[in-house]
């Protein structure tokens, strides 16, 4: 079993507690909750100095994940909480290291991490050695804490438990420097460093940028412009607008306004990306993983309707062919996205800039010509990649 320790005692620069300082509209103690419980933790014992609203919301947190929360106020009492059988989590007053970044670090072993000793302090984090300083996690047996019984009710439990694991020789596992550069690990010591770090990880999350798909990469630019105020209610937003504009482009189509059903389904593609961009930000600056969930299902939306848009009422051939015209494209497309290299991907990716095309195609009356054109050019793409791949393989 392992047992996470938290703190809400130091303060930052303006007075505040760092554990409470805001990160993407939540404290940054939930970002820690979230790593606690990335390594297995199955309860949460946070150091405090009084009862306190900020910290009954966060009982409320840890509790909604079905873990055990005890708030203490110094050594002894955790002393009295821990068995000798179990691991301790120890993360430092206002760290905030990112989830990713933690991936095999402690996941699965025993250390404390540390960081080179000249930039770790220079960044606020405490000195472990003449060559390395405390990177704010580690972990340990707890029967460390046993040591804590005969110290000063007052003493700083965080660093007596980091010096009891040093004593106790748990291994120390470096951490790369440039993580402090980055934003990747860093102290909340005030509220500008912590909107620093707010907008480090915005942009680091908002530069897969590819001009081969446009509208996929507009919609990204204005993701990120909206962002961290739009990303409460703007996924959301966002979504309703992209399934409505499906909507209307397909009731278009019923009455033979194929141009218009095509603009209203470029606007919603436009929208869905939109959507994902807000989803991508909002999930990485809440410390998740993006989900996928939502892409996978605007882009099936989209295929659907535009399969439906081509097969709907518009003038010459029959039903079959018009089905036939309309799942070839659509195919030819995602094989197309699979056959070159992950670079141009986004060309074929961006079903806003087809449905764009062909709303023009449809007003100027060439709307089957220019599916010709389009699945022709897929077709041959693919092609020429698929050859080529097998002569670099030769």
């Amino acid at each position: 079993m392992r047992t996470a320790i938290l703190s809400t005692i130091e303060r930052s620069d303006e007075g505040v507690s760092r554990a409470f300082c805001m990160l993407g509209g939540r404290p940054v103690i939930e970002w820690q909750l979230d790593l606690a419980r990335d390594l297995g933790c199955e309860r949460i014992i946070c150091l405090a100095e009084r009862p306190s609203p900020q910290l009954e919301h966060f009982r409320d947190r840890v509790e909604a994940f079905d873990l055990e929360f005890h708030a203490i106020g110094g050594p002894l009492q955790l002393a009295r909480l821990v068995s000798a059988d179990q691991d301790l989590v120890v993360i430092g007053d206002g760290v905030i290291l990112d989830r990713e970044a933690l991936n095999g670090l402690l996941k699965e072993k025993r250390g404390v991490a540390v960081i080179p000793a000249d930039a770790g302090i220079a960044a606020g984090f405490e000195r472990v050695d003449a060559s390395h300083a405390w990177g704010g996690l580690l972990v340990t047996r707890a029967r460390v804490a046993d040591g804590l019984a005969e110290m000063p009710p007052d003493s700083d439990t965080v660093s007596l438990l980091l010096r009891l694991a040093l004593q106790a020789r748990t291994p120390l596992v470096a951490m790369p420097e440039e993580w402090l550069d980055q934003g990747t690990l860093m102290l909340a010591t005030s509220n500008a460093a912590v909107e620093a770090r707010e907008v480090a990880l915005l942009d680091r999350s908002a530069q897969s940028l590819s001009w081969f798909g446009p509208f996929v990469a507009m919609a990204q630019l204005l993701a990120r412009r909206l962002a961290p105020g739009g990303l409460e209610h703007g996924p959301l937003v966002a979504t309703g607008l992209a399934i409505g504009l499906i909507a209307g482009a397909i009731g278009l189509a019923q009455y033979a306004h194929t141009d218009l059903a095509f603009a209203s389904l470029a606007l919603a593609g436009f929208m869905a990306s939109l959507a994902i961009g807000l989803s991508t930000l909002k999930s990485r600056l809440l410390g998740a993983m993006p989900a996928r969930n939502i892409e996978l299902l605007f882009n099936s939306l989209l295929d659907i309707s535009i399969i439906l848009l081509v097969v709907s009422p518009m003038g010459g051939g029959t039903s079959f062919q018009r089905t036939a015209i309309a799942l070839l494209i659509v195919g030819l497309w995602r094989l197309a996205e699979r056959a070159g290299p992950a670079a141009i991907a986004p060309l074929w990716q961006d079903r806003s800039m087809f449905a764009a095309i062909l709303g023009v195609a449809a007003w100027l009356d060439a709307l089957v010509p220019a599916i010709q054109l389009l699945a022709l050019a897929a077709l041959a793409y693919s092609l020429f990649f698929t050859y080529r791949a097998r002569l670099t393989r030769a």
